[in-house]
């Protein structure tokens, strides 16, 4: 869909792109989320619904974000998970993956609302190469995990 958002970004390079296969682009969320480790999963098709999602998407949704769940709560200690599809302002199904940390300063809503609609409400700030950092970091962990899995099926 040409006139998408999310459909538009897939086609671009994005040093923030995480993951991607044939189903799914995970991507760090911008800067001014200030909130380090808030990813998206995005799926390549375009759909609007849960319900059109095949089997294999489902699948892949489920799979990376346990990944995501494991891998933000061992890189960045996350006490807690916060998984959002709100699908309003952008048409294409997509899930916000926001972590809490322990000494958040904002917590439930409050997080996903600085999150989602980047505002002013915590002060703190993540820098570019933060971001980057957390992402190859991510690249090495699920390159590991497969590799793992690669080896338990031969």
């Amino acid at each position: 869909m040409n006139n998408c958002i999310i459909c538009n970004k897939h086609i671009k390079d994005n040093s923030y792109n995480a993951y991607e296969n044939e189903y799914i682009v995970v991507s760090h969320g911008p800067l001014t989320s200030k909130v380090k480790g808030y990813f998206y999963i995005e799926f390549k098709r375009h759909i609007e619904s849960w319900m059109q999602l095949t089997e294999r998407e489902l699948k892949e949704y489920v799979n990376m974000l346990r990944s995501l769940e494991e891998f933000l709560t061992h890189q960045i200690q996350a006490e807690r998970i916060y998984t959002v599809t709100i699908s309003e302002a952008v048409r294409h199904l997509h899930i916000h993956i926001i972590p809490r940390v322990k000494d958040s300063q904002l917590r439930g809503v409050d997080l996903i609302k600085q999150a989602t609609q980047q505002l002013d409400l915590i002060a703190a700030n993540i820098t570019d190469k933060e971001v980057i950092d957390l992402v190859e970091s991510f690249k090495s962990y699920i390159k590991q995990k497969q590799n793992k899995l690669w080896g338990e099926h031969k």
